[in-house]
């Protein structure tokens, strides 16, 4: 019987072992974007924005009409003006009596007109200008959007990168501790350091216990983050790389351009400005061209005539229209006081990121060097404690030391991942 379980463990241990795939940071990036709401929204809008840069294109071209009309009345003046216009008047329709009470008549009318605009105040023109500049903020936008879902994939990737290196370190040390605490008895009354040492590699091994479940509450937590932006299996892991490499290869910054946002909000304002401008034309006069054919059709026969003139219309009082410029400067100056106070912060932050950014990385690496170095310190002290040169207490210092530079080194890549995670969104980055 224990023959045919240790077959059927080894028959299925590396099916269990291949479940868990391996996914790289630019599957998990082109998943996640693929299915980003945000990402869809922003691309609306951008082409929502080019249709109106290229409606407001259009603005010089001429309105083409057609308009038509059926209708029965008994009207004096209508049946009369209808009979003239379907040019079949005729001595009779001069009667008073028919005149004052004519019979029900049925018309049908159809026009066609042309209307050009030749002036208007410079509105269409502000339209144009503006909807460029609005195209521009949207394209700018689209690009920032992107951004910063990058920089969300890359901070929840390179956390599951730490998280993982941070568990297999845990692991480790309480293996050390649970060989040690196996094969030799620490726990004798007439030994007290060995008792004490007991207690203490206890106390060790609860914190270990306690720092491999808030680790395994963190990896759950972002791994079904991403199962909801997309990657539905959460049975895979990243790919075995270091944080520090994974960086130096997906984030290239340049720390001296504005970020596609603050280009967004400036391009944003510029729009605005020209709406300013072209509000002001509610108050200008309208002068267009036109000409329009009309068909006037009844009892008698078929009319046709045109009409062809210019058109001026100038408003003179109309509440609607009152402050509407004044109301568009301000909007227009509020967005331009929002986009100096986002440049201040952002160039304070691209400042600031120069040195911090240095200064995590050589943490990242001191903290590495670190490790290592006990690491080394562990294969040497074990040693030691195996041939009595040393006790036990002082075996558990170097395991106590070594679990506190692993949380240290863990939080030094965190910071090192915000830091560049937070450098994408308020610079110029690239994909």
């Amino acid at each position: 019987m224990k023959k045919i379980s240790i077959f059927t463990m080894l028959l299925f241990a590396p099916l269990q072992i291949a479940h868990a795939s391996e996914v790289s940071f630019d599957d998990a990036w082109n998943t996640i974007y693929k299915n980003s709401h945000i990402v869809k929204s922003a691309e609306f809008e951008k082409n929502a924005a080019h249709m109106a840069r290229t409606r407001s294109a259009l603005n010089w071209l001429p309105k083409v009409y057609v308009a038509g009309s059926a209708f029965q009345t008994n009207d004096p003046a209508m049946v009369f003006m209808g009979n003239l216009k379907q040019e079949q008047i005729s001595v009779t329709d001069f009667n008073p009596a028919v005149l004052n009470n004519p019979t029900k008549a049925d018309f049908y009318t159809g026009s066609v007109g042309v209307e050009l605009p030749l002036f208007e105040g410079g509105q269409k023109y502000r339209e144009y200008t503006a909807n460029g500049h609005f195209l521009k903020s949207a394209r700018f936008n689209e690009q920032q959007t992107k951004n910063m879902l990058y920089a969300q994939v890359l901070q929840q990737y390179g956390s599951l990168i730490i998280l993982v290196q941070e568990k297999e370190q845990l692991q480790e040390v309480q293996r050390i501790i649970d060989n040690v605490s196996k094969n030799y008895q620490l726990n004798r009354a007439q030994n007290p350091m060995g008792k004490s040492g007991a207690m203490g590699l206890k106390s060790l091994s609860n914190r270990l216990d306690i720092m491999l479940m808030e680790n395994s509450e963190r990896e759950k937590s972002i791994r079904e983050l991403m199962a909801m932006q997309g990657i539905k299996d959460t049975d895979w892991q990243p790919t075995n790389i270091s944080i520090s490499d994974l960086l130096s290869e997906k984030v290239k910054l340049d720390l001296t351009a504005e970020s596609f946002g603050l280009k967004s909000g400036d391009e944003q304002a510029q729009g605005m400005r020209q709406n300013a401008l072209g509000a002001g034309a509610a108050h200008l006069p309208y002068i267009s061209a036109f000409a329009q054919n009309d068909i006037f059709n009844g009892d008698r026969g078929t009319g046709n005539s045109y009409t062809v003139g210019l058109s001026f219309k100038w408003s003179l009082y109309d509440p609607s229209t009152m402050g509407i410029e004044r109301e568009a400067r301000l909007r227009a100056s509020a967005q331009q006081e929002k986009i100096a106070v986002m440049r201040e912060n952002e160039n304070a932050a691209r400042n600031s990121l120069v040195s911090s950014l240095q200064a995590s990385k050589k943490s990242v690496d001191l903290m590495k060097e670190s490790y290592e170095l006990l690491v080394s310190q562990t294969t040497q002290t074990n040693k030691m404690f195996k041939n009595g040169v040393i006790n036990v207490l002082q075996w558990l210092e170097v395991l106590s030391r070594r679990t506190d530079v692993i949380q240290n080194l863990r939080d030094s890549e965190l910071n090192l991942l915000q830091q560049n995670v937070y450098s994408i969104t308020q610079s110029k980055f690239e994909i």
